[in-house]
């Protein structure tokens, strides 16, 4: 299974940056996630943190969204710096925290609501359109499957109309075929509506799937090791898909030994 990117990122470091961290540390008392650890997100990319529990990945996506603050550096958004959430900086959890008593059409209107702005009809349709649940917008969430929900949950973050999307492990609790179907739908959107995103992941055929780049993160303390240049490697079954699965399979073994 393949599709092909509406958008690709160029290999250098040309192009605009959507959010940047700046020497970034993160301790909790004595234990540190990581330190002095520095990561442009370029505008129009979709950059994947991969690593093991515990890396910190999760740690530095709620930074870039100003949901915890730093021990030391800085996360800056359009030049400034970030200190609290911001719609302009959407989030989607692993679990999609879709609220019982709300109809699906209901809940990706919330959040314009809890901005004090009525939700856009016109623009809930094509949302409900663009992720395939234009005929379940009466629907409650105990009626949908986990991919439906997480569906709605990613409609309901776009509905905020974000200038980047910040995903921590979206598609992991899902089986095989909708996790993979999934991951498709979200290239397609990326493309649609000329999206960024920082994508959370464990999982480097995901990874190397979704991603424009992959940042490979090592073991707790260790940070971002390497980037490694990902765009075209949309095809499952190509050389290059295995190659790059290769090269960072390569790169977890050699830290731990084996």
């Amino acid at each position: 299974m393949s599709r092909a990117r509406e958008k690709t990122v160029s290999e250098d470091n040309g192009g605009e940056t959507a959010v940047e961290a700046r020497d970034l540390t993160k301790r909790y008392g004595d234990r540190v996630v990581f330190e002095d650890l520095d990561v442009d997100v370029r505008d129009g990319e979709l950059l994947c943190l991969l690593g093991p529990s515990g890396c910190g990945k999760t740690t530095l996506l709620h930074l870039l969204a100003g949901l915890e603050e730093p021990t030391e550096g800085g996360v800056y958004f359009d030049g400034e710096r970030v200190e609290e959430p911001d719609y302009r900086r959407g989030v989607v959890f692993q679990d999609p925290h879709l609220y019982p008593w709300r109809t699906v059409r209901g809940n990706v209107g919330f959040g314009p609501e809890v901005r004090g702005e009525a939700a856009d009809s016109d623009r809930v349709d094509n949302l409900l359109r663009m992720v395939g649940l234009e005929g379940f917008s009466d629907a409650k969430p105990a009626e949908l499957s986990g991919g439906m929900a997480q569906r709605v949950s990613l409609a309901r973050t776009l509905a905020n109309d974000p200038e980047i999307l910040l995903m921590d492990e979206p598609f992991s609790a899902l089986d095989a075929l909708t996790k993979m179907e999934l991951q498709d739908e979200l290239i397609g959107l990326m493309g649609k509506l000329g999206m960024t995103a920082v994508f959370v992941t464990h999982d480097i055929e995901e990874a190397v799937y979704l991603g424009d780049r992959v940042a490979v993160m090592g073991e707790e303390g260790a940070g971002i090791r390497r980037f490694i240049q990902t765009a075209g490697n949309e095809n499952r079954d190509s050389d290059g898909f295995a190659r790059k699965k290769g090269e960072i399979l390569t790169m977890f073994e050699e830290e731990n030994g084996d």
